[in-house]
């Protein structure tokens, strides 16, 4: 099991992108955790895609506390995890 944890890191938008990569070809990551890291309704355009189960992603946890998702954001993790 790997989780992957950052907090205040201000990855922002780009850095989810790449983040959800990572995910794509590590299915053995499980825990996702981005606390504070400025992640607006785009960020959760991409991590929409993690949460496709045949995409290969296990994510069983995923913590986005204190980000400007908004309602948009929330949408768009609700479609995914709907797939899921």
């Amino acid at each position: 099991m790997i989780s992957l944890r950052l907090w205040k890191g201000k990855c922002q938008d780009e850095g989810v992108r790449i983040i959800v990569n990572y995910l794509l070809r590590n299915p053995n990551c499980t825990i996702l955790e981005l606390l504070d890291c400025q992640i607006t309704p785009l960020g959760c355009e991409f991590l929409n895609r993690a949460f496709t189960p045949r995409t290969g992603a296990n994510l069983t946890m995923v913590k986005l506390d204190h980000n400007p998702i908004g309602d948009a954001g929330c949408a768009l993790i609700c479609e995914g995890l709907s797939r899921n």
